[in-house]
């Protein structure tokens, strides 16, 4: 995926379900999950900078909550995707957790720089 994939007037990209993304990522590049996911988050970046007033945002499933899973595989994707998550809220503006429908702003650094 490019930044010029997206159509030119598109102000707003929303990707729902990052947990089944970064499963596919997973399933073709598992040693390098992160290093891909990273780089999908790069793009995304680099989108949203070229114009003032673009947003993207992303959501995803918390799936590493409960009991713990018996399959290897089932394992390593609820760890990547914890992992991701980490790399993803470290370069966010903004991290919002909704919890049975109560939302909590867990990270907002646009009120950390005013």
């Amino acid at each position: 995926m490019c930044p010029s994939a997206f159509p030119p007037n598109v102000s707003l990209i929303v990707i729902e379900g990052c947990e089944e993304l970064i499963y596919k990522l997973l399933q073709q590049h598992k040693e390098e999950v992160r290093k891909k996911w990273n780089e999908f988050l790069s793009i995304l970046r680099l989108w949203e900078q070229e114009q003032i007033g673009r947003k993207v945002v992303l959501i995803g499933c918390d799936i590493g909550g409960g009991i713990v899973p018996i399959e290897a595989e089932q394992r390593l994707w609820r760890d990547a995707v914890g992992w991701c998550y980490q790399d993803l809220a470290a370069t966010a503006n903004r991290v919002d957790e909704i919890w049975y429908g109560i939302s909590s702003t867990l990270c907002n650094s646009r009120e950390n720089t005013e």
